[in-house]
């Protein structure tokens, strides 16, 4: 700035920049250059540099947040919406509902509500796929399936097994096939026109029919 009389007023000296080395996070023999050990987000508190393994997002996945592509976990406090998608090297939490969105984990995928899907779009984990109800949804879980509610014209294979807890009409139409059995109180509807597929076990076609699967669910990426 300058003074009344239009003379410069020069600054205070500076003081020298001091760089903290935080969680995943190693600092070069200077101290002037941080380097990240491992995959994930950074973080800056004051002079403290840190990379969070973790990505959360407290809201939905929308036009805000954009769609996820992350390395690690991803957190997600409200839903996932029509268009969007999570690719994650780790797991995902959906704290609402997916509604007719991609996700792929290379962990386990838990959603505390339900998944609306369509023909496009699939919901695929090298672990396990855990949620309360799905409509119309494409699932592929490397693990196992675990249903709190109904299936209602779902494609679903399992590498293990399909757990559904629903005490009563637990798969209504689709197609679902677990390698190692599956466990239902239900299955299908006498009362309804919708056919039901029901497969488990060994199954010679099933190498076949993920692949298949996988073609399809690239269609929205």
């Amino acid at each position: 700035g300058r003074d009344v009389f239009g003379k410069p007023i020069p600054p205070a000296p500076g003081r020298p920049a001091r760089i903290v080395a935080g969680k995943n996070v190693c600092l070069s023999e200077d101290g002037q250059c941080a380097f990240a050990t491992s995959d994930g987000c950074v973080k800056v508190v004051r002079s403290r540099i840190s990379v969070d393994t973790k990505m959360q997002i407290r809201g939905d996945v929308n036009f805000r947040s954009g769609s996820i592509e992350f390395n690690g976990d991803v957190h997600v406090g409200g839903d996932v919406k029509e268009t969007f998608s999570i690719t994650a090297g780790g797991s995902i939490t959906v704290g609402g509902l997916v509604d007719r969105a991609n996700l792929k984990a290379g962990g386990d995928i838990i959603i505390h509500n339900g998944v609306f899907g369509k023909e496009d779009v699939s919901v695929e984990a090298e672990g396990n796929i855990t949620f309360r109800f799905a409509e119309n949804a494409n699932l592929l879980a490397g693990g196992s399936i675990y249903a709190k509610g109904a299936l209602v014209n779902c494609r679903a294979h399992a590498n293990e097994k399909i757990w559904l807890r629903a005490s009563e009409k637990a798969v209504i139409g689709g197609h679902i096939y677990a390698a190692h059995g599956i466990e239902a109180h239900s299955l299908g509807n006498a009362r309804l026109a919708t056919r039901t597929v029901v497969e488990f076990g060994a199954n010679p076609n099933i190498e076949e029919r993920e692949r298949s699967f996988k073609i399809r669910s690239r269609v929205a990426t």
